[in-house]
């Protein structure tokens, strides 16, 4: 990939509409990565986003949506995600992996899958470099 690309698009928090939505994204994504391990975790990744927007930052209410914005180029993907709901004040170091409970698990996952992460109220952003460097 010699350009930038960007995506941009929203949802409305409608699990009927969700799981056609990340197909769609990443349909767009895989004209421009190759490396299906690196797919793997973008589709991870937005996935785990996109649907803690719909469920826990606006609760599954179809009159808000979920933004998802993917900026690419040769070197990097920076992924961002925003929801409509109130925000979040949370930590990963919060989440205890003994305990039974589903809270938290994926944005553990996605700073494992992740370069660079930060959090501001309801709004995710997230950079994944694209040429193995760290």
């Amino acid at each position: 990939m010699d350009r930038r690309v960007l995506i941009e698009d929203h949802v409305p928090s409608d699990i009927d509409y969700v799981g056609q939505f990340l197909s769609n994204a990443m349909e767009k994504i895989r004209k421009h990565v190759i490396d299906e391990d690196l797919i793997f975790d973008i589709r991870l990744i937005i996935d785990e986003l996109v649907v803690n927007g719909a469920q826990h930052g606006n609760e599954w209410n179809s009159s808000k949506k979920v933004f998802l914005k993917v900026d690419m180029d040769r070197e990097k993907m920076m992924i961002s995600v925003r929801d409509e709901g109130i925000g979040m004040n949370y930590s990963t170091d919060q989440f205890d992996c003994k305990e039974m409970k589903c809270s938290g698990r994926g944005l553990v996952i996605v700073e494992a899958l992740t370069d660079v992460i930060t959090y501001n109220g309801n709004q995710i952003c997230c950079t994944k470099y694209l040429l193995n460097k760290r």
